[in-house]
Parts: structure tokens; C-alpha cells; sequence
């Protein structure tokens, strides 16, 4: 069985998005502090609220043949709150969830989308060079069968850190994947 991704890259696109401080283009190359932007105090905490439409189509599992292409739309809703604190560390923290429709692209099916989430993100100080890192997120998706189409649900759970050497000391993930 196949499993899906596609929440952990929504939700990095999420804190992609909120961690832009500029009109820089968000991506891979683009600063979490974009060079010359003071550290704030820890009591200023930033906070905000961002939302975007949805539109891909995901291998999902099925009653009839084990799995199918399931079309999914909505929208991706969040909060969250961010703060650098006066010790070059960064927080953030989000609460997202989303709302959609679906339709299965063999069998016709129709499913409502419904999920919800938190994602958090520590970044430590700069420690010759190496910047450790914590990532921690947990989420649900629920796929509710329209008619006699099954339901079905996903629950993921990652966590992430890297010490101030770089290396990855602690890695978890767990996908579980439900089809009634």
C-alpha cells in the first residue's frame, strides 16, 4: 500500500510561507532571517493566519481493488505563532486544517475531506557553523465516504532532530493508514 505525503510537504509549504519575513521568494534558498533583520525579544511573538486552495490527486486505498486515485480540492487553513529570541533561537508553531471534497477517479466515488493538525519547529543557535534543529508535527485526515463509498482515515506522526553537529540523532515517523 502507497502512503501519502502530502500533508508533511502542505504543512512545510505552510511554515515556508509563515517564516518569510520579506518579499523574498520562499524556497530552499530563503533565509529564515533575511540578512540585517534584528533578532526579536522573545516577548515579541509574531502571529498570523494563512490559508490556500488545494487541487492534486493522491493513490488512496480502496474496498474494490486495494487502491485508487482519489482527486482532491479544499482549502488549508492555519495559525500559528513565531518568535527569534534574543539567544539566535528560533520558535514556531502552527495549528492547521483543512476542509475539501474528493472523487474517486475510477470508481466515481465522492468523499469529504476533513483534517486538522500542529506542526512545531525549534531551531537553535548557531554552534560553530551547525544550526540544530527539532521538528515535531501530528495530523489526521479523515476521508468520508459519500453514499456506499468506504471511509477512510490517516493519521501521521514525524518527528526530526539534529544536533549541533548536524546529524540526525532522532528521526520517528509513523504513517497509519485506516480504510473501513
Amino acid at each position: 500500500m502507497r502512503h501519502s505525503y502530502i500533508v508533511p510537504l502542505i504543512a512545510f509549504g505552510f511554515v515556508l510561507v509563515a517564516c518569510n519575513t520579506s518579499d523574498s521568494p520562499v524556497g530552499p534558498e530563503a533565509e529564515l532571517v533575511p540578512t540585517g533583520q534584528p533578532l526579536m525579544d522573545a516577548a515579541s511573538l509574531n502571529y498570523g493566519e494563512d490559508s490556500f486552495d488545494f487541487d492534486f490527486v493522491e493513490s488512496r486505498c480502496s474496498a474494490a481493488d486495494g487502491h485508487e486515485e482519489i482527486h482532491m480540492q479544499g482549502t488549508f487553513t492555519g495559525q500559528w505563532h513565531r518568535a527569534w529570541t534574543s539567544s539566535d533561537q528560533y520558535n514556531y508553531v502552527a495549528n492547521y486544517s483543512f476542509r475539501g471534497t474528493g472523487t474517486g477517479l475510477t470508481s466515481g466515488a465522492s468523499y469529504k475531506l476533513l483534517g486538522q493538525g500542529t506542526f512545531g519547529l525549534h531551531i537553535g543557535p548557531d554552534v560553530d557553523g551547525q544550526v540544530p534543529w527539532i521538528e515535531r508535527e501530528v495530523s489526521t485526515i479523515n476521508f468520508i465516504g459519500q453514499g456506499g463509498a468506504p471511509n477512510m482515515r490517516e493519521n501521521y506522526a514525524f518527528n526530526y532532530t539534529v544536533n549541533a553537529n548536524g546529524e540526525l540523532v532522532f528521526d520517528a515517523a509513523s504513517v497509519t493508514v485506516w480504510c473501513q
